[in-house]
């Protein structure tokens, strides 16, 4: 089983792993079209793909923070484990100072609802503004099809819970101690915070990857859950070659355990950290 816990300077950092998805391959798509898009049907078969869902607590000078919030109780008993996990640790709803988010989907962001009231009391919640302007333009949300327009709903409804405790947080802005950075594609204004350690640096990266070692072999393999399937990739590649240019620690919302990452002929491999 791979390391759920890592300390990072003054930081401590667990991944909470909130339930599993499981993806249909149909779900796949590839920048080159099904050109791109076969080798990796043929090689997954035709049975449902597990995708692990991850929030992060971190514990330090800035006080109990979350990175994302999973999806909570609103999807049934296989999720919101991450709150029972929380609660082994001793930390309760009200213990929460602050929440990170990467982005408004509905695995990210759900879980900081009870039905339609805020379920951390105390927690002052930063989010990327880009994000959170696309998520509430109706317009954008009519460019869906109704399958994948939960976000939207979800973030109207977090932006009433926690009126007078929403704090945006810009690109390149040090914050609680993490630099946040723009990964936009996967949504608009999708972003991962890095954390600098005197040892080791940290790059929590939301949703840049869902399957490790597919992706990080080839970076113009996407999901349907990718915004903009061609600026996801972009956004992939580049991350990933400065995560390993850096030989930073990486941890994501879809991939198991922290990683590094080293170039493999023309892409690249993951390996535990």
């Amino acid at each position: 089983m791979r390391e759920q816990y890592r300390r990072i300077g003054d930081h401590e950092i667990m991944i909470l792993e909130d339930g599993i998805l499981f993806a249909s391959p149909t779900l796949l798509s590839h920048v080159e079209g099904e050109n791109g898009l076969a080798p990796h049907l043929q090689k997954l078969g035709e049975g449902n793909i597990p995708i692990v869902v991850n929030m992060f607590l971190i514990q330090g000078p800035g006080g109990v923070i979350l990175i994302d919030s999973g999806l909570g109780g609103a999807q049934g008993p296989d999720f919101g484990k991450a709150r029972l996990l929380l609660k082994e640790k001793g930390i309760g709803p009200d213990d929460v100072d602050h929440i990170l988010l990467t982005h408004f989907h509905t695995d990210h962001a759900e879980g900081l609802l009870y039905e339609d009231r805020s379920y951390f009391p105390r927690a002052l919640v930063h989010y990327p503004p880009v994000d959170l302007a696309y998520f509430t333009n109706p317009e954008e949300r009519d460019k869906l099809p109704e399958a994948r327009r939960a976000a939207f709903a979800v973030a109207a409804r977090v932006v009433a819970a926690y009126a007078g405790r929403m704090a945006p947080i810009d690109a390149g802005i040090v914050s609680l101690g993490f630099k946040s950075m723009p990964l936009p594609g996967h949504t608009p204004g999708h972003t991962g915070y890095l954390l600098d350690g005197q040892d080791e640096s940290l790059l929590i990266w939301g949703d840049v990857m869902h399957l490790d070692d597919r992706q990080a072999a080839d970076t113009e393999l996407g999901l349907a859950f990718d915004i903009d399937l061609a600026r996801a990739a972009a956004t992939r590649k580049l991350v990933v070659e400065q995560a390993a240019r850096n030989d930073w620690v990486v941890a994501g919302s879809h991939i198991k355990g922290f990683n590094r990452f080293r170039r493999d002929g023309a892409g690249f491999v993951a390996e535990e950290a």
